[in-house]
């Protein structure tokens, strides 16, 4: 065999060593019986079976499974709970998809606690330093909270309270004063224009739907490097609560793939013999494999 082999070679057999371990199955010696196994050896070329080739280690992995149930339903308990179809069919590599079923739902629990507690120490922070208290404390959405990241102030909602109707935040460097200066664009609201006309009374209604109300007002410029501070705690709790999600990715491929494994494993039966001796021309690793299908 090339050098090129060795080492995909030397994990084939460490990995038969470990399934080995895991089946608890007596080992299975290979014999001519099989369907014509090929025999690779690291002592160089194919290594054809000799009764007279002296083995220092010889051992048989993974034999053909006899499942008691059929494939189909060893596949679905897997899909269901992982590892519960290899576990059926007499499989303790389901150890394994259950151990990872496990630490999926521990990560995303603890990702989804600490990013809850960020998403709190966050809101309190808003509380606490830019917002303008004028009465009881109403959580906003995490949109709101997104827009007092990236804007340093709300401006006002109405600037005159006394007047009838709402008068708008003019100053387009506030967030509420940005609003309102999209309205006017987007309804094209002349200079000339006033309450009465259809294209200001639109872009009044758009400026009352998406500006920040009272109760909702902020203000960072008391607050030196506070916006920067609050922003980063929000990346934190949007990066722990993102690590929940894929947690339960991890989950859902783990399901998948398990029972896949408990498909196959319900279908085809896997024969790897390993042995150390001498092969052709000296000593060196010896393999031979065999696929069937052991349910019928």
């Amino acid at each position: 065999m090339s050098r090129a082999l060795l080492p995909f070679t030397l994990l084939l057999l460490g990995a038969s060593s470990l399934f080995s371990g895991l089946s608890g199955q007596d080992p299975l010696h290979l014999d001519e019986r099989l369907l014509s196994p090929a025999r690779l050896s690291l002592g160089g070329g194919v290594d054809r079976a000799r009764p007279d080739t002296p083995k220092l280690w010889s051992r048989s992995h993974l034999g053909p499974v006899e499942p008691s149930i059929r494939p189909e339903n060893a596949g679905l308990r897997s899909l269901l709970v992982p590892g519960l179809g290899q576990f059926a069919l007499g499989n303790r590599r389901g150890w394994a998809y259950a151990g990872l079923e496990v630490l999926g739902w521990l990560w995303y629990l603890d990702r989804r606690v600490k990013g809850t507690g960020l998403r709190g120490e966050y809101r309190d922070y808003a509380w606490q330093k830019a917002r303008l208290q004028s009465g009881p404390r109403v959580d906003g959405d995490f949109d709101y909270y997104e827009v007092m990241s990236q804007w340093e102030r709300s401006g006002h909602f109405d600037l005159d309270l006394g007047r009838e109707g709402t008068q708008p935040e003019l100053n387009p460097s506030y967030y509420n004063g940005m609003i309102w200066t999209r309205a006017l664009g987007i309804f094209s609201v002349g200079q000339s224009s006033g309450p009465g006309d259809p294209e200001y009374e639109s872009a009044i209604r758009y400026y009352e739907q998406y500006a920040y109300g009272t109760g909702f007002l902020w203000n960072w410029t008391g607050t030196p490097g506070g916006r920067s501070t609050y922003a980063d705690i929000i990346r934190k709790s949007d990066d722990r609560f993102r690590q929940a999600r894929n947690a339960v990715g991890f989950v859902i491929a783990n399901h998948l793939v398990s029972a896949a494994d408990a498909f196959v494993s319900g279908r085809t039966g896997l024969d790897i013999e390993a042995h150390v001796g001498p092969g052709m021309g000296g000593s060196g690793v010896t393999l031979a494999a065999r696929l069937g299908t052991s349910w019928h």
